[in-house]
């Protein structure tokens, strides 16, 4: 799981948390679930994709091999509750790179 465009100690937090939900509970996310209970009052989604220029989890990569990972992201919104593929997005494109649309 990896996530983008946010301070490193926030993104530290969220995917800890959902690091813990794995771990704990078994919990598994798939592509375009919704997650409304991680950032207070908004929605997160998890998108699943491949690694790309911006988004390259070069360390997963060297262990497991390109084909051995799978890779998922969660995607924040704007103020809004927008999504970067949503119209009227606050934030410019390369603010949160993804690796797949929804």
């Amino acid at each position: 799981m990896l996530t983008a465009g946010l301070p490193p100690g926030v993104a530290h937090c969220l995917l800890n948390d959902l690091a813990r939900r794995v771990y704990d509970r078994a919990e598994r996310f798939s592509h375009g679930q919704r997650v409304s209970d991680l950032i207070a009052g908004y929605d997160a989604i998890i998108i699943d994709g491949s690694p790309t220029h911006d988004l390259l989890p070069g360390m997963a990569i060297a262990r497991y091999g390109r084909h051995q990972i799978r890779l998922q992201q969660l995607v924040w919104p704007d103020q809004q509750g927008r999504f970067p593929w949503d119209s009227g997005y606050r934030f410019a494109p390369q603010a949160q790179p993804l690796i797949a649309q929804i």
